[in-house]
């Protein structure tokens, strides 16, 4: 029976020498991303909890829908054509000259014996 014991003893010492395989990492390491926002929310709480955080200032952007603004709008000016029946413009007005281009467009149906009309015209200036 000496020896029966003797072979547990001498197991138990083999057992404590043998290299123990560590154990696995759990489901809930924590990976470099997760503890740099774990950090970050520990400072946060630390601001909130003394004085004000100082104001960062940031760069203003243009949405990244908008970051190609292309040129601007041509600039347009409105005048009063009067035009023959065939759309051919006979004479140009200023759109502040309305009455004059109605005026003028009267005068041509009668002496042309055709009716001309006014219409509005916008050109680039």
């Amino acid at each position: 029976m000496a020896k029966a014991s003797d072979t547990s003893a001498s197991k138990e010492t083999t057992k404590s020498s043998k290299k123990t395989v560590p154990e696995m990492k759990s489901a809930t390491t924590e990976t470099p991303k997760k503890r740099v926002i774990r950090k970050k929310a520990a400072a946060k709480a630390e601001v909130t909890s003394g004085e004000e955080a100082p104001v960062k200032k940031t760069k203003w952007r243009l949405p990244a829908d908008h970051a190609e603004a292309g040129p601007p709008p041509p600039v347009m000016k409105a005048f009063w054509g009067v035009f023959n029946p065939m759309m051919v413009q006979v004479a140009q007005y200023d759109y502040a000259n309305e009455k004059e281009a109605q005026k003028a467009a009267e005068e041509m149906t009668e002496k042309k014996k055709t009716p001309h009309f006014v219409q509005v015209i916008k050109k680039l200036v």
